[in-house]
């Protein structure tokens, strides 16, 4: 991965990361996709997530893991905040499932007990890989 692809994606600029991560989608670039991850953008994650989830790579099962931990509950925020939260939390966990083969079955994005079931599961899987 060049360091350029991963400056855009992680830029402050919307609109710039934004193009990286369509570039990466189209590109199947896993690397650039699991920096999207650390974007600061619900939105620009989510569709990391998603993207990761189809590309097939289970090598990003950490990443995605990582962030489903960092993302297990929202610390604040308004309604708007909240449904973000809730569609980046679903990718993330939609994603793990297509990568592991696992199924965490419907999960409540703000329940962190849940949340955390979900990531001893994925902790276990990765034990046995």
């Amino acid at each position: 991965m060049s360091a350029e692809p991963t400056k855009a994606i992680l830029s402050e600029d919307y609109q710039t990361a934004e193009a990286a991560l369509n570039e990466a989608i189209a590109q199947k670039d896993v690397p650039t996709l699991e920096a999207a991850l650390g974007q600061r953008s619900y939105l620009l994650k989510t569709r990391a997530a998603e993207a990761l989830g189809t590309v097939g790579n289970v090598g990003s099962v950490p990443k995605l893991r990582d962030c489903l931990a960092k993302h297990k509950m929202l610390i604040a925020g308004g309604t708007e905040q909240q449904l973000d939260h809730a569609q980046l939390v679903n990718a993330l966990v939609t994603a793990l499932e297509q990568l592991t083969g696992q199924d965490f079955g419907p999960v409540n994005p703000d329940n962190v007990e849940e949340i955390e079931a979900i990531l001893a599961q994925v902790n276990r899987w990765l034990t046995t890989q």
